[in-house]
């Protein structure tokens, strides 16, 4: 299992757990909000193994689907002004 892939189970665990009212209330507030500093830190340490790892396939997608829906976009857009069915004549 990749450590990205650790590190983003061991990040929703605490989540969840920081995540109940009564229980991980106390906790945070017991220990002067320390541990939200401390997910903080390791939320930034996941991220960057994530990147570091899935950097390629990661980016190559975000992009492809960025240019694929913003070229499709407008695409629509040509089509729907300029054959609308009204004559330039």
């Amino acid at each position: 299992m990749k450590s990205s892939t650790v590190l983003k189970w061991i990040s929703g665990g605490l989540e969840a757990f920081w995540g109940f009212p009564i229980i991980g209330g106390t906790f945070v507030i017991g220990l002067a909000y320390t541990p939200l500093m401390l997910m903080f830190i390791l939320h930034i340490i996941t991220l960057i193994f994530s990147l570091i790892q899935d950097k390629k396939s990661a980016w190559k997608y975000t992009w492809n689907h960025y240019i694929r829906n913003c070229l499709d976009s407008n695409i629509r857009y040509a089509y729907a002004y300029f054959d609308c069915g009204v004559s330039n004549d």
